[in-house]
């Protein structure tokens, strides 16, 4: 797979439509596996001990829950490295902003993504468009926060209309905080140089 590069000579996010094995080690699909367990049980846990109800008619548990399950399910994806580097992706990727200003794509999606979630899925399609590239990172990013909000929507409760918008918000957060601290090359299931140079041939 050959790398593409921007005007300032940084490499562009891959591409959404780029593919990735699913030949991985079984520590990775171990780890994947954890992950989606931990998901179930807070899951379990929301529908046995829904919590004090807060603002909304929602649990403030519940979105504890919505952050954590963001938070874990996004550790788990990139310290296995189904998503791409945070810093790659969000920090050292450059987008044109406030006319010909090149601004770190991750200044300003985080924010607008953690204080209205869907406003930023459809603030990105937006750069997406203009800038004619997508990463399949983010995108990823994207879907499985509203995905696991989704289904987490259905053991809510009274509150679900005002968990779709809190709750994605808070698994957006959750998320991002888990991307970062997975691209940390310090897990020892983390794939090896040698695994990354066979998946590329």
């Amino acid at each position: 797979m050959v790398a593409s590069y921007d005007g300032e000579g940084r490499e562009r996010p891959h591409a959404a439509t780029e593919q990735k094995s699913l030949a991985r080690p079984a520590r990775v699909w171990f780890v994947l596996g954890g992950a989606l367990l931990i998901v179930e049980l807070t899951l379990l846990m929301m529908w046995m001990y829904p919590g004090r109800m807060w603002e909304f008619g929602l649990a403030r548990n519940d979105l504890i829950y919505a952050a954590a399950n963001g938070f874990v399910l996004a550790l788990a994806l990139a310290s296995t490295d189904w998503l791409g580097s945070f810093d790659d992706e969000l920090i050292s990727y450059s987008v044109p902003f406030a006319g010909m200003q090149m601004v770190p794509l991750g200044l300003y999606l985080i924010p607008i993504g953690a204080l209205f979630f869907w406003v930023g899925a459809l603030f990105y399609a937006a750069t997406c468009f203009l800038d004619d590239r997508a990463s399949g990172s983010v995108v990823a990013a994207f879907a499985c926060t509203a995905a696991l909000t989704g289904v987490m929507v259905a053991f809510v409760g009274a509150g679900w209309q005002a968990f779709l918008i809190l709750g994605a918000d808070a698994a957006f957060v959750g998320f991002m905080v888990g991307w970062m601290l997975g691209s940390l090359r310090i897990f020892p299931w983390r794939p090896t140089m040698i695994e990354h140079v066979e998946e590329s041939l």
